[in-house]
């Protein structure tokens, strides 16, 4: 309630014309300053998307949350900005009016300097050393247990194939155990939390994630940007980011043999790597740099100016 009061004298005395909140936290803001604001001073949302929730106790968490959310969207935004074209679809079918909706897709820096895509040889073909790098929070959400099973069969085929798992989580033990029951725990290398990802993307051959659920996936953007090709499950906006066989490959979720079929395909095949990797950047550099992410929200509140 402070902050709300705080908040709302300092929106009055600056003259702001466009109230943003961003997250389903500033949403409960929003019931507040709603009420402490003129009427017609437009306020806008973002939509990230729902929990993945573990726990009895998180599932209501979750259901309260998005019920809070959706209507403070339906009653009070003037327009609520989503993601992905799958979010947005998501929350039309909660009953958001869809003249509420505009979609603007996640964006980041070219990089400092310019990440410069991976080149791959043929002539060494499958005698190279092949390494596979997913970016990713070890939750049930994130599927790492799929990608482990998808990996362990391309293992098989590829001795000299690796993989590098960066991030930390609730499932990390689970998961170095799955490594050793499946026999692939000598290349498969846990790396912890890291502030180096862009190095360690550029060091990689092939970039998968195997996400039981994701909405616009900012790993994936760092993956396209330093030109790897990518194999990610089919769910939320991630067809929105690539196209399957041009960029990388989309397959279904919770299948292990699809994503080790086409980890596979690119494992023995440096020259599909090398197409399909110089595709995934130029689709970032057109579509996914942080310029255009704010070139397209100036345009979306750019329509809210002088409506107060």
């Amino acid at each position: 309630f402070r902050a709300a009061r705080e908040t709302a004298r300092h929106i009055q005395d600056n003259g702001s014309d466009i109230v943003f909140l961003n997250g389903f936290n500033a949403t409960i803001l929003g019931y507040l300053l709603r009420r402490l604001l003129p009427p017609n001073l437009p306020i806008l949302s973002t939509y990230h998307g729902t929990y993945f929730p573990r726990t009895m106790v998180e599932r209501v968490k979750a259901a309260v949350f998005d019920r809070l959310e959706r209507r403070f969207i339906q009653r009070h935004a003037s327009a609520v900005i989503a993601v992905s074209r799958h979010s947005a679809t998501v929350l039309k079918g909660k009953g958001v009016p869809a003249e509420k909706l505009r979609v603007l897709h996640n964006g980041i820096a070219p990089g400092m300097p310019l990440i410069t895509p991976k080149t791959h040889s043929a002539a060494r073909g499958q005698q190279d050393a092949v390494k596979i790098i997913t970016v990713s929070r070890l939750n049930e959400a994130k599927g790492i247990d799929v990608l482990l099973r998808a990996f362990s069969g391309a293992a098989q085929k590829y001795p000299k194939a690796e993989l590098e798992i960066v991030g930390s989580g609730e499932l990390e033990d689970e998961l170095k155990s799955l490594a050793v029951s499946l026999g692939v725990s000598d290349r498969t290398h846990f790396l912890g939390n890291r502030i180096d990802i862009a190095h360690l993307l550029s060091e990689a051959d092939i970039f998968a994630m195997t996400s039981r659920q994701e909405n616009h996936s900012v790993a994936i953007l760092e993956a396209m940007r330093a030109g790897l090709p990518l194999v990610v499950t089919d769910v939320g906006g991630n067809s929105e980011s690539i196209e399957h066989g041009q960029e990388g490959f989309l397959v279904a979720d919770l299948d292990s043999a699809a994503a080790e079929e086409r980890m596979s395909e690119l494992i023995g095949s440096p020259d599909l790597r090398a197409r399909l990797g110089q595709s995934a950047r130029t689709r970032f550099e057109t579509n996914f740099q942080s310029g255009i992410m704010i070139k397209n929200l100036h345009g979306i509140i750019s329509e809210f100016f002088g409506k107060k």
